[in-house]
């Protein structure tokens, strides 16, 4: 009697395991369905952009309290909260770059090259590979000669450089232009014709959505400025849409001391005609409580393409 009382037990014991075997199984398959829904029902004419100040580091010479190992894990994380399409990135040593590739796996791909040696600040234009196809890019020098590689002018006191990419929508099939530069900190004509450079080379690509990111070392206002903000509204930052929201609590380089009072020198552009500018924010997190992102704030715009 006592044997055959066992055996039921056991035998109940057995087909409750498989029984939860099942359910969980099933729970897994509702779960990966949900997620694969989710990610289907995400907005692909909308665009995520980042325009991002790393913060260069020496190798031999790290910043005291925030230093780059601090600091990576939440650029990483903060790529994947606020869900970033394309992140036009300032300051990146080669080895940053690479450091940072590795980290964000690969579902990111980044274009550019450094501006003079291999170990110098890059400008690279990092996107959702798995997201948009690669059609073209390149990095040009701000000087009298684009192409020459490390060339500088007009008093600049480094070589400065625009890195551009056109991509393609895997989901939607549209297509669209990403510029991203650092303009020169020292020299108002570096500025001002590096500046009217990455315009020009704006307009020529024609009726095709552009946007462009960069640390362009002076405030909206700046006169070195008007080559972009005397177009007619051909292109416009994406803070004016929000204004006077930034007007006062816009500030985006501040020295890892934190703070929001003053005015931007970090910036996105879009061309008017075909985005419409749906959010904008400065990016205020600390990674952990304690460690600044960077000794500049990120600025965040989701963009919406228009119909054509």
């Amino acid at each position: 009697m006592t044997t055959s009382h066992n055996t039921f037990h056991l035998l109940i014991s057995k087909r409750l395991l498989m029984l939860l075997g099942l359910v969980f199984v099933s729970v897994m398959v509702v779960a990966c369905d949900s997620d694969q829904d989710d990610a289907d029902d995400r907005d692909h004419t909308i665009l995520n952009i980042m325009s991002y100040n790393m913060r260069f580091e020496m190798e031999d010479r790290p910043d005291d309290v925030h230093t780059w190992a601090r600091r990576k894990p939440g650029i990483v994380d903060s790529f994947a909260r606020y869900d970033a399409d394309v992140v036009g990135t300032q300051e990146l040593r080669l080895w940053q770059l690479e450091e940072l590739m590795t980290a964000l796996g690969d579902t990111w791909a980044d274009v550019g090259e450094s501006r003079f040696l291999n170990t110098d600040e890059h400008v690279s234009i990092l996107y959702r590979a798995d997201r948009y196809e690669l059609l073209e890019g390149d990095t040009l020098w701000l000087s009298e000669t684009p192409e020459v590689r490390g060339s500088k002018s007009w008093d600049s006191a480094h070589p400065r450089i625009v890195t551009y990419v056109k991509l393609r929508s895997l989901a939607e099939g549209f297509e669209f232009y990403v510029f991203n530069t650092h303009l020169d900190h020292r020299s108002s004509e570096a500025r001002r014709n590096g500046l009217n450079l990455i315009v020009d080379l704006m307009l020529d690509v024609g009726d095709v959505p552009v946007i462009f990111t960069g640390d362009l070392n002076m405030f909206l206002e700046a006169e070195d400025m008007r080559g972009i903000t005397d177009l007619d509204h051909r292109f416009m930052d994406t803070f004016t849409p929000f204004s006077p929201a930034f007007d006062v609590h816009g500030r985006t380089s501040h020295g890892f001391n934190g703070g929001t009072e003053g005015r931007a020198i970090d910036f996105i552009f879009y061309s008017v005609a075909h985005f419409d500018v749906l959010e904008t924010q400065i990016i205020h997190d600390r990674w952990q409580d304690r460690w600044w992102l960077s000794d500049h704030y990120p600025v965040f715009s989701r963009l919406k393409i228009e119909e054509s």
